[in-house]
């Protein structure tokens, strides 16, 4: 904290020091994850469909590997 924030007697946070390497930091650090629904407002909602589906012997077989 005290390498990013100026500090008083009592280390309440007065302002900010460092700014640049913070902001390297933490834009080549994190990611900002957010929801389709909450960016893409215009899409419809899901729909959700449960399709079966015949396998051969053959197929099985490749799918468990």
């Amino acid at each position: 904290m005290e390498r990013y924030c100026r500090l008083d007697n009592w280390r309440k946070v007065v302002g900010s020091k460092n700014t640049d390497e913070l902001n390297k930091l933490i834009t080549g650090t994190f990611m900002i994850r957010r929801l389709k629904k909450d960016v893409l407002t215009q899409l419809p909602p899901k729909i959700r469909q449960q399709v079966s589906q015949q396998y051969t012997h053959m197929t099985k077989g490749h799918l468990r590997h």
